[in-house]
């Protein structure tokens, strides 16, 4: 009998199922290969956390834990508070790290995954009492940053900037820094927005209107160590995202409370509203260069590492947005664009480039259009459901999120909602043909009311006249007897 592996390597079907798998799972990670890996896990519900059953939980670690069951990674979840997470991370006692916020002095020292897994921002929390509405509330008050985070330097750089002074109040979780607040020793703390939502309510504390430090939430490792996990990781977000009702969806919509509604692109709807926090400060970087670095970054050259290296990584980030990104300038030209932006459209990157805003409106709704130009050049921002037309000539709807980032320079975030506007137009009809079907059978029902109250009238007129019919001729019985 013929060995089974010269058996295999004759069959045709057999080496094209090979090399198949070879594309599949790039970096060599076939199912069942043996990889262990080894996760930080700290305090940050809903985004990672340690649930009641000592099982890691949250969004990070549900989609890392489907990844690896497909793959066949073994997964060891180690404990840490979040500034000894990344030193761990960075002297090897740790493989991965998710729920990383990427920033420029980031770059420097790990690798991210490209696709960004959700977005975040930072935002004050306090106790009703404390009477705390925007920045210069927070002049002069004790305040509450996780130690090492991103939150810690943003906010000192955004107190300086408008010269507000403030002390510092160290906390080790985000879970000391809100108990800090709750106790009366810090005035305010300063948190991720999805922490914060989950714990207002339990520790009594609002959030304030006051919102900084727009971030993309990655997985990360070791410069150089695992791109290959980073790599499997990319495909599957890459696949799940432009998948509706993927894992992905059902993973958010199982830690978020707010349902995760799911455009015609197949990522999710708070997308188009958060871009626009997220992107802005990779954008600066990408268009015009302007994210500064230390001069300890400018002068260090560290193996395989040049100094384009940051502005290279940022632009894959950049340009594998799930989202359509335009730059106009002062007249609604496009200057530059990205290739999801190309894809919506249906023209080439390099057909958008050069584009009017005017080319892509139907004329109906130009002046609608330019108007929320003239808003963003006016007040900085706005945003809006409106039409457009792709390279086919066919009417679309999308999402656009745009934001001024100086006189002549203007970014548009865009995601095509053309199945879910429809949807709700058609919503909107069906509620006024049912509407007007409600007052129509209302109208005949008080007709039909008021015939039944009639015919109840004659009713009782008619009993009522027998009765005295009936009893006329008793009267006149008795007479006779």
């Amino acid at each position: 009998m013929e060995p089974l592996k010269k058996r295999f390597f004759k069959s045709p079907g057999a080496i094209c199922a090979l090399l198949l798998g070879l594309i599949a799972f790039p970096g060599g990670y076939l199912p069942g290969n043996s990889v262990h890996l080894r996760v930080g896990i700290y305090q940050n519900e809903p985004k990672i956390f340690t649930d009641e059953k000592g099982e890691p939980s949250g969004i990070f670690p549900g989609l890392l834990n489907e990844i690896s069951r497909r793959e066949g990674w073994k997964l060891t979840y180690v404990p840490c508070k979040w500034d000894h997470c990344l030193k761990a991370l960075l002297s090897g006692q740790i493989d991965l790290m998710p729920d990383v916020a990427l920033s420029p002095d980031r770059i420097g020292k790990f690798d991210f995954n490209k696709i960004p897994v959700i977005p975040g921002w930072s935002q004050i929390y306090t106790l009703p009492e404390n009477h705390i509405h925007g920045l210069g509330d927070l002049k002069g008050k004790r305040i509450s940053l996780l130690l090492g985070s991103v939150q810690e330097a943003s906010f000192k750089n955004l107190m300086r900037g408008f010269g507000f002074e403030y002390t510092a109040i160290p906390a080790s979780s985000y879970s000391q820094a809100f108990s800090l607040v709750k106790q009366g020793i810090a005035h305010a703390a300063v948190s991720n927005n999805y922490y914060g939502e989950k714990q207002i309510n339990p520790r009594g504390l609002v959030k304030t209107p006051i919102i900084f430090d727009p971030v993309s939430l990655h997985f990360v490792a070791k410069k150089g160590k695992t791109p290959a996990v980073l790599d499997t990781i990319d495909r599957y977000m890459d696949r799940w995202i432009h998948t509706p009702n993927s894992f992905y969806y059902r993973c958010l919509s199982g830690y978020l409370e707010k349902p995760i509604i799911q455009p015609s692109k197949g990522f999710p709807a708070w997308i188009p509203v958060a871009v626009v926090l997220i992107v802005l400060s990779l954008s600066a970087l990408l268009f015009f260069g302007r994210v500064k670095k230390s001069r300890k970054d400018e002068n260090r050259t560290t193996a395989g590492q040049t100094p384009g290296d940051d502005k290279k990584r940022f632009r894959s980030y950049f340009e594998n947005a799930p989202f359509g990104i335009f730059m106009a300038d002062e007249k609604g030209n496009y200057l530059e664009v990205n290739k999801a932006a190309a894809e919506i459209t249906g023209y080439s990157v390099s057909e958008l480039v050069g584009k009017n805003l005017r080319e892509l409106t139907p004329v109906p709704a130009r002046r609608g259009a330019f108007g929320h130009f003239t808003q963003v050049k006016e007040h900085g921002r706005s945003s809006g459901v409106f039409p457009f037309v792709n390279k086919k000539g066919e009417h679309r709807y999308w999402r656009v999120d745009a934001i001024k980032i100086s006189e002549n320079r203007f970014l548009g975030f865009t995601v095509d909602v053309n199945r879910q506007h429809r949807a709700e137009m058609e919503l909107i009809k069906l509620k006024g043909k049912l509407e007007l079907q409600v007052k129509k059978k209302t109208k005949e029902l008080r007709e039909r009311i008021k015939e039944l109250e009639y015919f109840q009238e004659v009713t009782e007129e008619r009993e009522l006249r027998m009765k005295e019919l009936q009893e006329e001729i008793e009267r006149l019985k008795s007479r006779k007897s």
